[in-house]
């Protein structure tokens, strides 16, 4: 029996559309994994350091969370499959926090639709009380992330900047 053209271009559509769902379902999967490894590692430090979170947040590569009583901000970066580094902020000693955005501007004819250049990376950076140098915290990055989520993570970024400038400061004596 000889199929017709018609028949064999939707058997291989159909394929194709069936390859193309296991390729998203899995890449969702491991995003859920990724980031279920980040949270997990965060509340094992927020543990040790016997810290309670009331707010955490998840990007590609790193997991933030906040406790508000004590004023500190845990950080684990993940690289590559494993969670590479953790570290604690503490607001008391932060002088300032800023969102950081760096562009790159390409001569290429295809970039001429950005003027301000195509967005690289998208980092908190806190200035320190002391003589410590800046610690950055990149939230995006185009070699990790799509363009299209820039615009939420920079939103994200200037939210957790407020929230963390309003932190840093001790509070208001009645």
């Amino acid at each position: 029996m000889v199929m017709s053209p018609i028949a064999v271009s939707i058997v291989l559509g159909f394929v194709v559309l069936v390859l193309f769902a296991f390729l998203v379902y899995f890449a969702k999967k491991r995003k859920r994994h990724q980031a279920k490894l980040l949270l997990s590692r965060l509340s094992e430090l927020a543990e040790e350091q016997g810290l309670v979170l009331s707010s955490q947040d998840v990007f590609s590569r790193v997991a933030i969370g906040l406790d508000g009583i004590h004023r500190k901000l845990l950080v684990a970066e993940r690289v590559g499959d494993h969670v590479a580094e953790t570290f604690v902020i503490d607001l008391h000693e932060v002088r300032s926090c800023s969102v950081i955005k760096k562009y790159r501007s390409d001569i290429s004819p295809i970039f001429q639709l950005y003027p301000a250049g195509i967005l690289e990376t998208v980092s908190l950076r806190f200035d320190w009380t002391n003589e410590k140098p800046s610690t950055c915290v990149n939230l995006y990055s185009h070699l990790h992330d799509h363009q299209f989520v820039a615009a939420g993570l920079e939103r994200r970024a200037e939210d957790w900047k407020a929230v963390l400038s309003k932190l840093r400061r001790p509070p208001a004596r009645a």
